[in-house]
């Protein structure tokens, strides 16, 4: 559980630094209370990509994705597998009573254990779509989520139209965010790409202050 409990503490802050014991001792403790309360479901469809433009993606079906940075991601691609995780709801739910009784420590660190899952969970199926592609001659791209860079959370929407969400119990809001929240939605890219082209962070005029960047600069 060390790998665990390290990654989860450098989620709450604690990268770079000695990790107390009482910490590490609750951090602990509610990933044990977590196996319990995680519930992994995933689905992923694969869109065929008719073309790119500078800031638009045309996939099958008449479906576009408005972003530069996708654009560019995706213009050697072949395909779009777009995706949806969600680790489900009953983490939320029992962070929202730890909250209610005024166990806030725990409910924090509870919280942050879920959006750990819920990235693991995506990394999975992203390792599960990179096998795949591998063993038909091809390559993948990073994952991308709206609200990354240039994508604006808004295309949500887009994502949403492909996914039947209700099988995986996750709703979109009016404001485009995720319900439950610790859901991860996106897009990887299988095509053959030119080992020379160079990742989107490298190309970003924000890329020395941004948070989510991909590449190390």
């Amino acid at each position: 559980m060390k790998t665990e409990t390290n990654a989860v503490c450098q989620r709450l802050g604690y990268k770079g630094h000695s990790i107390p014991t009482s910490i590490s001792s609750s951090v602990d403790s509610n990933i044990k209370s977590a196996y319990k309360l995680i519930k992994p479901r995933y689905a992923y469809v694969p869109k065929v990509i008719d073309g790119t433009l500078r800031q638009e993606v045309f996939m099958a079906g008449h479906l576009v994705f408005t972003s530069q940075t996708i654009s560019y991601v995706l213009s050697d691609c072949k395909w779009a597998v777009v995706f949806l995780v969600t680790i489900g709801g009953d983490l939320e739910r029992e962070v929202s009573r730890l909250m209610e009784k005024g166990d806030m420590l725990n409910a924090f660190i509870l919280d942050t254990i879920g959006s750990e899952a819920a990235e693991k969970a995506a990394d999975y199926l992203q390792d599960a779509v990179s096998e795949t592609a591998k063993a038909i001659g091809y390559n993948t791209t990073l994952r991308y989520s709206p609200g990354y860079c240039d994508w604006d959370v808004s295309q949500q929407k887009i994502i949403f139209q492909i996914i039947e969400s209700t099988v995986l119990g996750v709703n979109l809001t009016e404001g485009f965010m995720m319900i439950p929240r610790k859901s991860v939605s996106g897009v990887i890219g299988i095509g053959k790409f030119s080992k020379s082209k160079l990742p989107p962070c490298l190309r970003c005029n924000r890329k020395k202050s941004c948070q989510y960047k991909r590449t190390k600069l």
